[in-house]
């Protein structure tokens, strides 16, 4: 993987990052990234959160870093922008107004997605523990999460994540079944997710990338960080992808080969040093007096 040349033009790019694993740690902290946070926002550069997470887990987030732009939840089943912002466009792109955000959300819902893993538990025996089958109390003892946390992340519109407690060769059947009625399986960073074809943060990169470049009437450069298989799509896509390794130093291969960057470091520290450098931050800190 090559890294690219010279900074990116910062008035033109706009950013999209996974959350666990890239901008966040194992304890869902971005303590190294705060500093670079702040920063972008002062110089008014978009930071769009691109996560499996729900709607509710990534507003409790956003409130925490004091992000306000805009965001993609469940792998891409739902985009959200904040009124405001990119004008007349959401509105023109068939957005829906939901709680003072625009929403646009393309996937089928959560609901018939569990009608379906239901029955294909019932009829082939599948052993799989979904979150629907946990309480928030046991999701926080399996994740981690504190408890507020884990309510919020059983809030799901339309996806479900899941633990595989079955057979290797059994998952690849449950994989083809799911086919069969729609959906995909795609591999995150702690669990597998469910979810119509639909979701897919690449295909949502690209759409609110066209809200901008109608909005600001030009072309916007994307930079792209994630760390996981379901962020694979959004790094291919992107101007530039920066793959975020893992704590043991493993990273997603990609199939393309330039404008790839490999973060220095796993999660939040690896995210601000490749940022700072992609941006040309790193050379205004170091002229600084």
């Amino acid at each position: 993987m090559k890294e690219t040349g010279e900074p990116m033009a910062q008035a033109e790019t706009v950013i999209f990052t996974d959350l666990d694993g890239t901008l966040l740690d194992g304890n869902y902290r971005c303590d190294p990234a705060q500093p670079l946070l702040q920063r972008l926002r002062e110089l008014g550069i978009p930071v769009v959160f691109a996560s499996s997470k729900t709607r509710a887990e990534v507003e409790r987030l956003r409130r925490d870093l004091g992000n306000r732009d805009p965001y993609i939840v469940e792998n891409g089943a739902a985009i959200l922008i904040p009124e405001g912002l990119l004008g007349e466009e959401p509105a023109r792109a068939g957005c829906v107004r939901s709680r003072g955000v625009w929403q646009y959300a393309p996937a089928r819902q959560r609901t018939e997605i569990l009608t379906v893993l239901g029955r294909l538990r019932q009829e082939h025996g599948f052993r799989f523990r979904a979150f629907h089958d946990l309480d928030p109390g046991r999701l926080a003892a399996i994740t981690g999460l504190d408890p507020e946390a884990a309510a919020l992340a059983l809030r799901r519109q339309a996806s479900e994540p899941l633990e595989w407690k079955d057979s290797p060769a059994r998952l690849d059947r449950f994989r083809e079944l799911l086919r069969q009625e729609g959906l995909e399986l795609v591999r995150g960073g702690r669990f597998l997710h469910v979810q119509d074809p639909a979701c897919d943060k690449g295909r949502a990169m690209l759409w609110l990338l066209g809200l901008y470049a109608r909005h600001r009437g030009a072309a916007v450069r994307s930079i792209a960080l994630g760390d996981s298989e379901n962020d694979r799509q959004m790094l291919e896509l992107a101007d530039v992808a920066v793959v975020v390794p893992g704590a043991a130093g493993e990273r997603l291969s990609l199939q393309r080969r330039e404008g790839v960057v490999v973060a220095p470091a796993p999660g939040p520290a690896g995210w601000a040093r490749a940022l700072s450098r992609l941006l040309g931050l790193d050379r205004q800190a170091s002229h600084r007096p």
